[in-house]
């Protein structure tokens, strides 16, 4: 086994151990070197994630929507908000 391929092989053993602990590849302490062959593998859990939550405007701006607590409270532990339609009124504003 060539020396490329053995160092393949043993961080294809931690990406396994990885998973198995049911962890997001993107979310490990990866060296440089290591991110280099990540990046060949096209991993899903080592992709950016992004999370839509489907509400009126109105409820948005009144926020009055039953399960925007419940999200309010994950995305302030992971995430930032991006409000689509309320950019696309502004982009179209003259």
């Amino acid at each position: 086994m060539t020396s490329n391929l053995k160092i393949e092989h043993e961080l294809c053993e931690r990406i396994k151990a990885w998973l198995a602990d049911e962890k997001d590849v993107r979310l490990g302490d990866w060296k440089l070197a290591d991110i280099e062959i990540l990046n060949t593998f096209q991993l899903l859990s080592a992709k950016p994630v992004v999370y839509l939550v489907n509400m009126t405007e109105k409820d948005y701006q009144r926020k009055k929507n039953k399960f925007l607590p419940k999200i309010h409270a994950w995305y302030i532990l992971f995430l930032c908000v991006c409000v689509c339609v309320l950019e696309v009124g502004v982009r179209i504003m003259p």
